[in-house]
């Protein structure tokens, strides 16, 4: 007979990846930390793969702190942000930045990277990787940035 798989807590806000785990078939807690995602704003493809990794173990640290009831469970911890040239684009702050950011990857090829952070149940170790996905973006019109950025789709998202 198979044991129920264990619930796993979820080091994040993010409605998206909370989706993403339950039509995987997870169970999962989510509880949402407060972390500094503060990068540097240019960085080389290495270096940004390695921001991801930081800020998702990050977060997994800070559950960790604020919630040691959960250092018995699986705590997943995931970043990301978008690569472009040597620039390193994370949530945009507003609409105007959002606007910014879709400006420059407008008709271009750039790298999303997420980083996870993955704390072992038994062992306490905290391991991480990151994943890089190639993204060419059709160049923008103004109605297609003007839609999206009503649509608020942008907002606490990279």
């Amino acid at each position: 007979m198979m044991q129920p798989m264990e619930a796993v807590v979820l080091a994040s806000a993010s409605p998206r990846r909370l989706a993403l785990m339950r039509q995987a078939g997870i169970p999962v807690i989510q509880i949402p930390v407060d972390v500094d995602e503060s990068m540097p704003s240019e960085s080389s493809l290495e270096e940004a793969r390695a921001v991801t990794e930081i800020l998702a173990r990050r977060k997994v640290e800070r559950l960790l702190a604020d919630h040691p009831v959960h250092g018995d469970s699986w705590v997943l911890g995931a970043d990301t942000v978008v690569f472009c040239g040597s620039r390193l684009l994370g949530k945009p702050r507003n609409v105007s930045e959002a606007g910014e950011f879709l400006d420059l990857l407008s008709g271009k090829t750039h790298q999303v990277i997420t980083g996870v952070a993955l704390r072992g149940r038994k062992t306490g170790r905290i391991c991480s990787a990151s994943e890089l996905t190639e993204v060419t973006f059709r160049p923008l019109t103004e109605e297609d940035l003007s839609w999206y950025l009503s649509s608020g789709e942008w907002s606490d998202a990279a």
